[in-house]
This record gives structure tokens, sequence and C-alpha cells, in this order.
């Protein structure tokens, strides 16, 4: 059990503390958007291993049906957004529509896990 919840607090907890507080903090004080942009790059590419990480640790930890579909759920979002969003991003492809399915990703991702830890019995 504490496999578990360290993986799900860890998860959770840094999508939580990187996407809704440091990332807009980068683009509310550093001084120009691109340099804000490129270091939230690099925070959401961690995020993607702390999400694998965590992810495959629950896995091990045999979740019933309900929780393994989430589980695949938010790491199904951690990988679209790794592997398609990213790059798109970084090429300068049509940002309004890769940060809006990056920003939908990411709230799913972060939806799944917070649907996970209301679920913990203590």
């Amino acid at each position: 059990m504490h496999v578990r919840s360290f993986s799900l607090a860890l998860w959770w907890g840094s999508l939580t503390s990187i996407g809704f507080i440091v990332v807009p903090l980068l683009f509310k004080h550093l001084e120009s958007p691109q340099t804000a942009g490129r270091m939230a790059a690099v925070l959401f590419d961690t995020l993607g291993y702390i999400a694998w990480v965590c992810g495959a640790l629950l896995l091990t930890t045999k979740p019933n049906s309900k929780s393994m579909w989430l589980i695949g759920l938010a790491l199904l979002a951690s990988l679209v957004i790794h592997f398609v969003v990213s790059p798109n991003i970084v090429t300068k492809g049509d940002l309004r529509l890769w940060h809006t399915v990056g920003t939908a990703l990411f709230a799913t991702e972060w939806l799944a896990l917070s649907t996970l830890l209301l679920q913990q019995k203590n």
C-alpha cells in the first residue's frame, strides 16, 4: 500500500505544483514568454518521466479494473503530451491548437489521478 500511496502522491503532486503553480509563475515573472516557454518545456518533459515511473509502480500494485483504467488513461495522456503535443509546440506548429490539446490532456491526466486519490482508503 505504501508504494501505491507514494507513487500516486508524487505523480499528482508534481502535476499540481508544476502545472498549476510553477509554470504560471514562470510566464508571469521571467523576462520573456520564450524564456518561460523553454523552461516550462523542460519541466513538462520531467513530468513525463515522473508519470511513467509512478504509473509503472502503480501498475505493479495489482489495481482493480477501475483503477487500472484511470492509471492507463493518465499514462496515455502523459505519453501523447510527450510524444505528440510537445514536439509540435517545439517545432512551432499551430501553437494555439497544440497548447489547447496539451491543456486538455494535462487536465485529463490530473483528473484521473485526482479520482484515484479520492478513492484511496485511509
